[in-house]
């Protein structure tokens, strides 16, 4: 079975990868069974990219890096996120005001009619962005019964 949780003892408050800035920050983040098998298939992907890549992987000591192991830039991460919100939103705008089918909105953006299908069936998006997330994120841990203060479900 999957590790279902990480522990978190670095932070990057500026360009460096620093120890937490003090022990209440030193937290484990718990996560169900399908997002550990996703993280599973992350490790071995990075498992692969480190041994292609060789002497010149860099090993960043983060979790998620680019293939040869650097770290992400956090703009990189935001520009990401907000490029699929904007393009979730585009296919949903191509079906419900320009009345596209789904095979026409799969053809212009490139992308299988079953990804379409399932994009169309999730509700619209809010105006959301990538930092609001994390406060999502604590919402629904609480509302699971995680202690936000110890990082472990009571």
């Amino acid at each position: 079975m999957p590790r279902r949780r990480f522990h978190v003892r670095q932070a990057q408050p500026d360009d460096e990868l620093d120890e937490v800035k003090s022990g209440d920050s030193n937290r484990y983040v718990i996560f169900d069974d399908l997002t550990a098998e996703v993280m599973s298939q992350w490790f071995e992907r990075q498992d692969a990219e480190r041994e292609a890549w060789g002497a010149e992987y860099e090993d960043s000591g983060r979790v998620f890096t680019y293939e040869d192991g650097r770290a992400l830039r956090p703009e990189y991460v935001t520009d990401a996120f907000t490029w699929q919100v904007n393009k979730y939103n585009a296919i949903r705008r191509r079906r419900d005001e320009q009345g596209w089918d789904v095979q026409r909105i799969a053809r212009v953006h490139r992308m299988s009619v079953e990804r379409v299908e399932i994009a169309l069936l999730g509700p619209p998006l809010p105006p959301v962005r990538f930092h609001d997330l994390r406060h999502g994120v604590a919402t629904m841990a609480a509302a699971t019964g995680v202690d936000m203060n110890e990082g472990h479900q009571r």
